[in-house]
């Protein structure tokens, strides 16, 4: 069985768990319908917390650091589907909920107009 996601609310915290198959079939239905999202993106200082222990020396961290800002800027803004921790932006929860208004569940609706979420790794 596949695992869920996890998405988890970048002003609260709360978390709301999407099965799969679920997930795939939003987002898919929100392309067909014209959803032109602003895009997710990476946050680079949660992904340095993510690598960073207090045993990462000083050169460490300024590689770790060059990539993942390399990381963060070649970031795909369409990817709504890895989990990579990125983040889905106020705007685009807005434009998930009135474009899929008639088939989201009532929680998912009441996930999505809290704002801003991370897709979180497994």
């Amino acid at each position: 069985m596949a695992t869920p996601y996890m998405l988890q609310n970048m002003y609260d915290s709360s978390v709301y768990l999407c099965q799969e198959r679920i997930w795939h079939q939003i987002i898919n239905t929100a392309f067909n319908r014209g959803f032109q999202p602003a895009g997710t993106r990476l946050d680079y200082y949660y992904e340095l917390d993510l690598i960073w222990d207090a045993d990462t020396t000083f050169m460490e961290k300024i590689f770790m650091s060059i990539m993942t800002h390399a990381r963060c800027l070649n970031w795909n803004k369409y990817n709504f589907k890895d989990r990579e921790n990125q983040i889905v932006c106020d705007e685009d929860c807005s434009e998930l909920l009135y474009i899929l208004q008639d088939i989201l569940p009532q929680d998912l609706k009441d996930f999505f107009s809290k704002g801003s979420f991370r897709i979180c790794c497994e």
